[in-house]
């Protein structure tokens, strides 16, 4: 049977997105490989930059053309004489060549970076593996054609030695392209300044695996997490194979008392004992508020308000500015004045982008018993692991009571509340009642997570045709 097109429509819709978003932006002809050499080259590298382009084959393609790629390999391999088939293993293709050459030479000179294409030969990631030195003129050469590939919207950097003008360098790529996946695992940097990157707005995915990371640093992560405007979009943080004992878990906890953007936290292979897992886990079910939080709420509250006054004053000018428009042509422009373009251009930004009030305390989370307000939890989180650490049999305990709590508590759309967490390789049971009631607790949560989804993607559709 042929299979459907319909997932590859939806690729390629998904990949044209970016594209529609900026139809003005010129397009490049030249392939990257051949680009950012030449460009280095004009502004004088003092390395040769050599690009390989990969391939990157998702569970799509791989279904599409597998079984008949194999099957089809199978017949031509048996079909061919011995020779022939000396003569194909010691042939190369035309970009392996380069690669060879690069082996076989000991010039230390030479950096070599791959670009990973997609199955639409758009390039989706740029990866920079096992350098002695990131050269800091080829990042700025990135971050200067970053901007012409709609597509490319990761940049890795795997286990080189890196400073701090690599991660400033890495930010400037961020806020200038559409890059919004940075890794950077194995690179460790001595001074630290990995938070650096969170001053970013647009960062969704941070990976900071074997980075050296203690207490003090992750203390800086979770004061960039907390509910501000750096930091907002983060919803993938990997700090695996670290030095996070619980002291930095503790503040990672305090942070996701506001924030709600974060789905997937990665602690695995720390030195996280039971007290560090359940502090991490009280902010999963209700908690009480501290008389700071309760400040800072009305604070953002009164800010809210002072910028929708500012939205309807705006309104106000714009409608005494149509109806002097008749005044306006009599006149001639330089008797007429409009008081909104001498507004601040962060004041306009702000009217952009006004809305519902949205706040992690707000009353629909809130609940007050005996003259004490708590708030019913994080519900935004919904992958934890906490593998190969020193959690014990309590953390089960603790683990078991939040899910109860979310599966009796949780009925709204938007939250998902636990759905997988990973505990492997602790001083755990393998087998025992806890460890079932929490696999099923676990199933109950997935199962009401997708009905409910699926009920507002038919309730979406309806709206649609209507």
């Amino acid at each position: 049977m042929r299979p459907s097109k319909s997932l590859r429509s939806v690729r390629s819709s998904r990949s044209s997105i970016s594209m529609r978003l900026a139809p003005d932006a010129p397009r490049v002809t030249v392939e990257f490989e051949k680009l950012l050499p030449t460009a280095c080259g004009k502004l004088n590298c003092p390395y040769t930059i050599v690009v390989q382009r990969n391939q990157q084959n998702d569970d799509f393609y791989r279904n599409l053309v597998g079984k008949e790629k194999r099957l089809s390999q199978k017949r031509i391999q048996s079909a061919k004489l011995p020779t022939e088939r000396l003569q194909s293993e010691n042939s190369t293709s035309p970009g392996s060549e380069t690669s060879s050459a690069i082996k076989t030479s000991d010039a230390k000179d030479i950096v070599v970076i791959n670009s990973i294409y997609d199955n639409f030969n758009a390039l989706v990631e740029i990866q920079i593996k096992r350098l002695k030195n990131v050269p800091r003129i080829m990042l700025k050469v990135i971050g200067l054609l970053a901007i012409y590939y709609k597509n490319l919207t990761k940049l890795s950097i795997y286990q080189s030695k890196i400073d701090g003008y690599t991660i400033y360098e890495v930010r400037k790529i961020i806020e200038s392209s559409l890059i919004t996946n940075i890794c950077l695992d194995g690179s460790w940097l001595p001074e630290g300044n990995y938070p650096i990157l969170l001053d970013s707005k647009k960062i969704t995915t941070l990976s900071l695996c074997r980075c050296g990371i203690n207490d003090n640093i992750s203390k800086i992560i979770a004061s960039k997490l907390y509910k501000s405007e750096n930091g907002e979009l983060l919803t993938v943080l990997n700090l695996s194979s670290n030095d996070i004992s619980d002291t930095g878990v503790k503040y990672l906890a305090d942070s996701l008392r506001t924030n709600r953007c974060l789905k997937y936290l990665n602690l695995a292979d720390n030195q996280i004992t039971d007290e560090g897992a359940i502090s991490l886990l009280n902010i999963l079910k209700e908690f009480p508020l501290t008389d700071e939080e309760i400040i800072s709420k009305r604070q953002r509250h009164i800010k809210f308000l002072r910028k929708e006054a500012l939205y309807l004053q705006y309104m106000n000018e714009s409608d005494n500015t149509s109806s002097k428009s008749a005044k306006k042509k009599l006149l001639g422009p330089a008797a007429f004045s409009v008081k909104v373009q001498n507004t601040k251009k962060g004041q306009l930004q702000d009217i952009k982008q006004i809305g519902v009030f949205h706040d992690p305390f707000q009353r629909e989370n809130i609940v007050v018993r005996d003259g004490i307000s708590y708030c019913t939890g994080n519900t935004s989180l919904c992958y934890i692991n906490m593998a190969y650490n020193n959690v014990s049999f309590m953390t089960l305990k603790k683990l078991k009571s939040v899910l109860e709590y979310q599966n009796a508590k949780i009925k709204n759309v938007l939250e998902t509340g636990l759905l997988k967490i990973v505990l492997e390789g602790n001083n755990l049971p393998l087998k025992c009642a806890e460890m079932s009631e929490i696999s099923e607790l676990l199933r109950k949560n997935l199962n009401r997570f997708s009905q409910k989804h699926v009920e507002r993607k038919r309730s979406e559709r309806v709206t649609l045709t209507l």
